[in-house]
């Protein structure tokens, strides 16, 4: 299912193009939510640019801010609120309870029992039990 925002999105990204009667509804959505392969993050001194590949999990924090736990062991404060990243990195993460997103391809393994996530460089999370079975679904379409 697409969310309505990417939906609302791409008819305005289409507008704003100009919308040739050849092109689908799906072919205009599929261009427009094109995930980026890099990230841009505020700091202090600048910007970092970090890939997505790097990024772990993300996880809230008081207020609007989000905590982004990397590869490298590092993490970044940033002042956007956890939702802003569902909505951005959609098809590549998984919000398993309301202050945790989880990169899907970081996935190491996932024991039904316990409904723990183990993630690369030792993280993990903990899916919520009502968001299981859509976790599975969301899991098994990122794999095809």
């Amino acid at each position: 299912m697409i969310p309505a925002l990417l939906i609302e999105n791409a008819v305005k990204h289409a507008f704003e193009k100009g919308f040739r009667l050849g092109h689908s509804v799906h072919t205009l959505i599929r261009d427009h939510t094109r995930i980026p392969e890099k990230v841009i993050l505020p700091s202090p001194a600048g910007f970092k640019m970090v890939t997505l590949s790097a990024i772990i999990r993300i996880e809230s924090c008081r207020g609007n801010c989000s905590i982004l736990k990397l590869v490298s062991r590092k993490t970044e404060v940033l002042t956007q609120p956890l939702n802003y990243f569902e909505d951005l990195f959609c098809s590549h993460f998984f919000r398993v309870h309301r202050s945790c997103l989880i990169n899907l391809n970081k996935i190491v393994a996932y024991p039904k029992k316990t409904g723990f996530l183990e993630l690369e460089e030792n993280h993990g999370a903990e899916v919520a039990v009502r968001r299981r079975a859509s976790f599975f679904k969301h899991h098994k379409a990122h794999l095809a």
